[in-house]
């Protein structure tokens, strides 16, 4: 009778149990070389100029072109992590071109949109590692994470305004490998798990 009741919010609080956010991101991906990094870079400073974007350039060693995106996590799943590294040995392609040939932003309803440098129409070789790759994580049971549809781009920065689809001068090179990637959402760092050579 009478005994103290804890506010709702003490009992909301289950000491542990509350969830946790998600701060850590794995995918594989596809970097450019250097010289194309320094393209990639050097055509968003045009693009800013140009079009007076006020977005901050992502640094020029995690531009990348993502192949599949293995989710969001609290802290590193290493079941995940262990299923991918099996899924990308299976993987047997030959090295192959990449052309970046027109730079626009993805629209919807988020407020930052981002602005990305699209692949060439002639980007079969670069659908097939997506598709290898994604039968090869289907195999592991990592299905869930494969996409139906693919749209190979390089993202340079997130902006408030859209940018309209425009042709650039061509940036290219030669995919000779892919990387799984631990991604920190938010701090700015990429950290390699692995990469596998094409062959």
């Amino acid at each position: 009778m009478g005994g103290r009741r804890e506010a709702p919010e003490a009992q909301l609080s289950l000491g542990g149990f509350e969830k946790k956010l998600a701060s850590e991101r794995l995918f594989f991906g596809v970097f450019p070389d250097v010289a194309a990094q320094v393209a990639i870079a050097t055509e968003t400073d045009a693009l800013r100029v140009e079009h007076s974007l006020q977005g901050r350039p992502i640094e020029a060693s995690r531009l990348h072109v993502t192949l599949h995106h293995l989710g969001d996590h609290p802290e590193v799943r290493g079941d995940i992590v262990e299923a991918a590294v099996a899924a990308a040995g299976r993987v047997s392609l030959a090295p192959f071109d990449v052309t970046l040939a027109s730079a626009c932003s993805f629209g919807g309803a988020r407020r930052q949109h981002p602005c990305v440098l699209l692949c060439q129409g002639e980007y079969a070789t670069l659908h097939a590692l997506w598709r290898e790759l994604g039968t090869q994580l289907m195999a592991v049971g990592m299905g869930r994470h494969v996409k139906r549809d693919f749209t190979p781009h390089v993202t340079l920065l997130y902006d408030t305004q859209v940018l309209a689809p425009q042709a650039i001068e061509p940036i290219r090179w030669t995919v000779r490998d892919f990387a799984l990637v631990h991604s920190l959402l938010g701090r700015g760092e990429h950290r390699i798990l692995g990469t596998w050579n094409l062959r």
